[in-house]
């Protein structure tokens, strides 16, 4: 990993950068700028200028806030940062116990994270742009999947309960906005497509993904952003925790004895989908259905069982990502064989 000599801890708000620069073991500036590409490089370079900062010496770390980032990934882009987007809920937990909080605050504890973790830095790549705008068409795709769910609940939950000329006239409108959506939807997927088919590394990934029985397009696309490309989780074992379906126990001495379970924090999006994925392959012919009966037959919990096979789809996945080989439904290795 590379050794860095300064570090700058950003704090990203809507409007407003927070910048915390830290040399290791001293805070030597503190700002506050507009959250525009041409503020952030203007800042930068009057840095350069007052403490002889060399950008390939100097680790940018700031939170991953959504939509919000992209004047400093734009940064990142024209002047070739060091940038490392970490999750707040890692850099909050790193730091322990912690009180008050501002940005100017927050700025300088990412700062001193940047520093304590710097061997755990994973840097933005080239890549990473892509996966970015993936991120957020899919973030835009959600959005208008709920609001068309939300419609279509309406136009079945009203009916019975007005005045036949107000749902005639509601019904009218809301079929208008259903409409709209579901074009916007196919829109997004179209363009997503697009993205992935135009990069060799996202299109083999996606190629791969929707060779394992029971995922799709729609868990591919989740699964290839939120991994990053495949370079954010070392193994699958890491990515179950993420998407909630690793479980956990919770004991302490022998007062406190509880069953396995899976935790609350997760990825609810990508845990719905391949819920969906488990639902679809037990419905299929194969080893997956026959271990759901199977378990079933000794007495498991439906829920326990399909949430194995949750874990299954996504060992699956990682195995053909870390192969480079598509899913082979019959496949028997050599040592099987013999």
């Amino acid at each position: 990993m590379k050794n860095f000599n300064w570090y700058i801890g950003i704090d990203i708000s809507k409007n407003t950068l927070d910048l915390c620069l830290f040399d290791g073991q001293s805070i030597r500036k503190e700002t506050r700028i507009e959250n525009t590409v041409r503020c952030f490089q203007k800042e930068i370079q009057k840095w350069q200028k007052e403490f002889g900062l060399v950008l390939d010496e100097v680790l940018f770390c700031a939170e991953y806030t959504g939509k919000y980032i992209y004047p400093l990934v734009e940064s990142y882009q024209l002047i070739s940062l060091h940038l490392w987007l970490e999750s707040g809920a890692q850099i909050k937990q790193s730091l322990g116990i912690q009180r008050g909080k501002s940005d100017k605050i927050d700025a300088r504890r990412i700062a001193e994270y940047s520093w304590r973790h710097q061997d755990k830095a994973k840097l933005l790549g080239l890549k990473d742009h892509e996966i970015i705008t993936l991120k957020n068409l899919l973030a835009e795709c959600r959005g208008y999947t709920e609001d068309r769910a939300k419609y279509r609940g309406q136009l079945k939950d009203d009916k019975g309960f007005m005045s036949k000329p107000d749902y005639r006239a509601k019904k009218a409108r809301l079929e208008i906005l259903v409409k709209v959506l579901t074009k916007q939807i196919s829109a997004l997927e179209v363009q997503m497509h697009g993205i992935v088919q135009k990069h060799a590394s996202l299109k083999n990934q996606h190629d791969l993904l929707v060779s394992v029985t029971g995922v799709g397009p729609k868990l591919a696309l989740e699964t290839i952003a939120a991994t990053e490309g495949f370079t954010r989780f070392g193994d699958a074992r890491k990515m179950m925790c993420y998407a909630g379906i690793a479980p956990f126990r919770y004991t302490s001495g022998t007062s406190i004895q509880s069953k396995s379970k899976v935790s609350h924090r997760a990825n609810k999006r990508l845990k719905s989908l391949l819920h969906l994925a488990a639902m679809s392959v037990i419905r299929l012919e194969g080893e997956l259905k026959d271990y759901y009966k199977r378990k079933i037959a000794e007495g498991k919990a439906a829920m326990q069982v399909l949430n194995a096979i949750r874990g299954k789809i996504l060992l699956r996945m990682f195995a053909v990502i870390k192969n480079n080989r598509p899913y082979q439904k019959n496949y028997r290795n050599a040592l099987q064989m013999s």
